[in-house]
């Protein structure tokens, strides 16, 4: 468990990905039975935006947006691709996050997945993961927290590493 904070003003994390959507989890966890598959979950403190697809055969322009509200909770397995929106504020928007999982070995390592759009015209369709994305690539010295890319900022809770 963590919590999640955006600076305001921060990027989405499509834009800071080279506009793509990620899964948080390694390709790996594709072969394991869907009962067995991890699951994130996202609790909102104060609002914060949210992209997503439907499926793995949709377009870029299918790409969803949504606000969650305080108290509000999204959850979603490995095969949702994701990523968190834009903070347009000027407030910090602070959420916070876990993920279940039925092998530690499954757990996020500090890197997402990301996905290829198959270029070619003006609406392209999601493709195949294409690499890993660091997702912690500052630490902050002295504490439990990362900096993130595209203006976020991760806080571990508990078992002393930054899950």
């Amino acid at each position: 468990m963590g919590a999640l904070k955006s600076l305001p003003g921060a990027k989405s994390q499509y834009v800071g990905h080279g506009r793509k959507l990620h899964s948080d989890y390694p390709q790996s966890v594709e072969e394991l039975e869907p009962r067995c598959r991890p699951v994130s979950i996202i609790v909102g403190l104060n609002s914060f935006n949210f992209m997503w697809l439907n499926d793995r055969t949709s377009r870029e322009s299918d790409i969803r947006k949504m606000t969650v509200y305080p108290g509000e909770m999204i959850m979603f397995t490995n095969h949702c691709l994701h990523a968190g929106g834009e903070n347009s504020t000027n407030e910090e928007q602070t959420r916070l996050f876990a993920y279940l999982a039925s092998d530690e070995s499954h757990f996020p390592s500090g890197e997402v997945t990301t996905w290829d759009w198959q270029r070619g015209d003006n609406d392209p369709l999601i493709s195949k993961p294409s690499s890993t994305a660091n997702t912690a690539p500052i630490r902050r010295p002295g504490t439990n927290q990362i900096r993130l890319i595209t203006g976020r900022v991760a806080t571990s809770v508990g078992r002393g590493t930054d899950r």
